[in-house]
């Protein structure tokens, strides 16, 4: 269960939660150098296996650096000194027999493959070489509802054509703390297992934000504080507003969109400013140790305009909404293109507009919302109208179940459905799944959700 505190804070609002990956945090050794330079191969294959079933992921390199990516690393009197990063190993790539499934993964400094296994839908096996290490969200929910936000304003959908066939970058900041990266049993002070971590992350982003949004993240500067007297986070209080301070002062150049924050406490769970993407408030203090990602993907969800249980779920525990999932639904999308829209009205807007993704991905299936259909009265509608593909590919239905929720009927010609609703004596919610396709094959479940009228 999320916890949630609201503060409104110039401009800024302040949300506390997200479910991140519980852990200690001790004092630990002195940091060690980075891996070398070595080539990352052409492709990774791995058989991974998890309770007798498994599964061939391929992977290809995919690209998670910013222009300006660079690592400093703090020294004992305070001063960040510049330290070379191994080689580019990021890897985005399919599962054999699975076409709305994808992979997402590195090839760590000691070798090993690791990496998450994406399911349609948004549950995951996260695994190292051959062997799951941890799975989420693998449950799908039995049932869905209406949005019911508050605030009128988030209870919409994606539209037609609002996520656009442009891909934009921005670029995400890592500020390691000592104490996440002292611990014992995770990154031991050593700077190639915190640089494993951190470009594990970004590539996780990747398989939602850019899958999802169109919107890519790349790496930009990566702090390692090496010494816990020497960091500006000492007593670990007030960390939300101490990495703001921290990154408005002293790391002002660095140009980031977003600062990730990883403090290394053991109850896993975050802080974030929402509605602040590019700003000096686009910040966010992430717990947890190893590689926080499951709550970083949570925190800078804020920072992009998403709420906690922002719609209250209609597509079960996405990621801002009990983030279980690995995707955002409907409402939670259209509050972050929303955000995106108005930051590429700024005088100098702050993403980049980028290639758009080489490495085939499923598509996106936006939730369709229908807001009123008449008992018995037939009505027609493209399903499909509000999906996107992340490799700007044409999409089409490829199936809709014949039977609604509460026994309305459905036919299909093309990419036209015809929803006949069922007899209902008071207002009532309906839902049907539907599954799109795109040119490569790939394909993705969406949700039609109907409000019926008697």
């Amino acid at each position: 269960m999320l916890r949630r505190v609201l503060a409104l804070l110039a401009g800024a609002v302040l949300v506390l939660g997200g479910l991140g990956s519980p852990g200690t945090a001790e004092a630990g050794p002195t940091a060690a150098g980075p891996a070398g330079r070595a080539a990352a191969p052409a492709e990774v294959v791995r058989h991974v296996t998890y309770e007798g079933r498994t599964l061939t992921v391929r992977m290809r390199p995919v690209r998670t650096r910013a222009p300006g990516f660079e690592v400093l690393v703090q020294q004992g009197d305070g001063d960040l000194v510049p330290t070379a990063a191994p080689a580019a190993r990021s890897y985005l790539g399919s599962v054999d027999g699975l076409r709305g499934a994808l992979a997402a993964g590195i090839v760590r400094s000691d070798g090993k493959v690791e990496g998450i296994i994406v399911f349609d839908r948004g549950g995951t096996w996260q695994f190292v070489d051959d062997t799951v290490t941890g799975t989420r969200g693998l449950e799908q929910p039995d049932s869905f509802h209406w949005p019911t936000a508050d605030d009128a304003d988030r209870n919409v959908t994606v539209t037609r054509g609002q996520v656009g066939t442009t891909t934009y970058r921005w670029d995400v900041a890592y500020d390691l703390a000592n104490r996440w990266f002292t611990h014992p049993d995770t990154i031991g002070g050593s700077v190639a297992r915190a640089l494993d971590a951190v470009e594990l992350n970004t590539v996780i982003l990747l398989a939602a934000y850019e899958v999802d949004a169109r919107l890519r993240p790349a790496t930009g500067r990566v702090v390692i504080r090496g010494l816990a007297s020497a960091e500006p986070y000492g007593g670990y209080t007030d960390l939300l507003g101490k990495v703001k301070t921290e990154w408005e002062t002293n790391q002002s150049d660095a140009g980031a969109d977003a600062v990730a924050l990883w403090q290394g406490s053991d109850s896993g769970g975050g802080v974030a400013y929402v509605n602040v993407i590019g700003s000096a408030w686009s910040v966010s203090s992430n717990g947890g140790t190893g590689t926080p990602w499951v709550v970083t993907r949570h925190e800078i969800g804020h920072n992009w305009g998403a709420s906690d249980n922002h719609t209250n779920g209609p597509e079960g525990a996405t990621i801002e909404s009990g983030n279980a999932y690995h995707r955002f639904d409907g409402t939670e999308l259209s509050a972050i293109i929303r955000l995106r829209d108005d930051r590429l009205g700024w005088e100098v807007p702050p993403f980049p507009a980028v290639r758009t993704l080489r490495e085939p991905v499923p598509p996106y299936a936006a939730l369709d919302l229908l807001r009123r259909s008449t008992a018995g009265v037939a009505r027609h509608f493209r399903p499909t109208k509000n999906d996107h593909d992340a490799n700007g590919g044409l999409l089409s239905l490829k199936s809709v179940r014949g039977r609604s929720h509460l026994g309305g009927r459905l036919t299909r010609d093309g990419n036209v459905v015809t929803y006949l609703p069922p007899d209902v004596t008071e207002t009532s919610v309906d839902w049907v799944r539907y599954v799109v396709r795109d040119p490569s094959g790939r394909t993705a479940t969406g949700v039609i959700l109907f409000r019926v009228v008697p």
